[in-house]
């Protein structure tokens, strides 16, 4: 009697809160991915019930009856879709688990040794690169990276054997340094062997779209950036520093940027670059280099300068969820909320269309159906 009053009232409030999980459960209810969250305001939907089967969504509408459901109330909750972060280390620094906790449903993997491509990464989806293509000595085997954190490669023919080593290994992106470190600039490619060239970083790319993989880059000074688009990569990995020319700005029409704004939080240029190159045609994608920055989760700093690089809220809210799941191709259809998708959602307080900052602390997320993480206050 009590669950078809709830269906009745689509979406009244409950007198007294159901029961919670414990926060530090890794998987609550674990065999309860079919459930009805009754009353809520979703993305893309306005107030609906949206009905979640065998950790699918079913059905969202306004007027649905199913008593054999779990219910959920969330009368006055917001539901987003988890978020997707396009540059992670995660043999770096945390766990995929942590970052599912945070709100992080799938991430692109921009670096690992070689033996982190078979490591079990639920509950997220993770695309993974593997190590860095990199010249002999060539970043980041010198500094941080020392310890597989690049496959080193000298001509063309170990290039494109390194892209078949990976790809057989279960990489699907590739990544590679353009310049040094600090983009050293291809003036510095004759005096330093450790810089992959022009012709080893055209065979990296072919070889990887052969493949069906996309490449992305680690370049940060506006010459880098150039040499990358003439070699066809299609991402950058970090928003550059330098000011980028606009030559540059227009060589990245129609390919993709990865923000990570905050791993540069004391600079003030790369805010400018995200807004000229989103002007001039480039895909925006969130990221945060997590690893080297420590917010396991949505991060609310990346959030901010994403706001101050222009991105109105739909748009910041898209460069962590549609965006970015079009551009990878992640499939169970993360990144936006529909019958036929994985039920890989957060419950929020406030509209995240309005104030994007309720992303970084989500009363409660869910990954295929499973609820991860609950504060023990989201279901009224």
């Amino acid at each position: 009697m009590f669950r078809s009053i709830l269906w009745l009232a689509l979406g009244a409030m409950v007198a007294s809160p159901m029961l919670l999980a414990d926060e530090h459960s890794s998987v609550a209810n674990e065999n309860e991915a079919s459930f009805a969250v009754v009353g809520a305001h979703i993305t893309g939907h306005g107030k609906a019930n949206m009905v979640v089967r065998d950790g699918r969504i079913e059905l969202i509408a306004t007027d649905v009856a199913d008593e054999s459901l779990r219910v959920i109330a969330a009368a006055d909750r917001f539901i987003a879709p988890a978020f997707i972060d396009s540059h992670v280390h995660l043999a770096y620094a945390f766990s995929a688990a942590e970052l599912a906790r945070g709100g992080i449903a799938a991430a692109v993997d921009l670096s690992a040794p070689m033996s982190f491509l078979e490591v079990d990464l639920k509950p997220m989806t993770v695309i993974r690169a593997g190590p860095m293509i990199t010249a002999v000595t060539g970043y980041p085997t010198k500094s941080w990276g020392a310890d597989g954190y690049g496959l080193e490669i000298s001509g063309v023919d170990a290039a494109r054997e390194a892209v078949d080593q990976l790809y057989a290994a279960g990489a699907r992106v590739i990544k590679i340094p353009v310049g040094d470190a600090t983009g050293g600039g291809a003036l510095a490619i004759a005096k330093n062997p450790s810089i992959l060239s022009d012709a080893e970083m055209k065979a990296i790319v072919d070889q990887a779209h052969s493949h069906g993989m996309r490449v992305a880059s680690h370049a940060l000074n506006d010459i880098d950036v150039l040499r990358a688009a003439v070699a066809g990569v299609d991402v950058l990995a970090h928003t550059p520093t330098e000011r980028l020319s606009d030559q540059t700005i227009k060589a990245w029409s129609g390919r993709a940027l990865i923000t990570t704004l905050s791993a540069f939080a004391d600079l003030t240029e790369p805010t400018e670059n995200v807004r000229r190159l989103r002007e001039g045609g480039t895909t925006v994608l969130y990221g945060t280099d997590m690893g080297y920055t420590t917010f396991p989760g949505v991060n609310p700093q990346e959030l901010e300068f994403l706001r101050k690089a222009g991105l109105d809220n739909k748009a910041i809210v898209a460069a962590g969820t549609t965006a970015p799941a079009k551009y990878w191709g992640f499939g169970d259809g993360l990144g936006t909320l529909a019958a036929g998708h994985t039920a890989s959602f957060l419950v929020l307080d406030a509209d995240p269309e309005i104030d994007p900052q309720t992303l970084s602390r989500p009363l409660a997320v869910y990954i295929d159906g499973r609820e991860i993480k609950s504060k023990g206050d989201h279901r009224q």
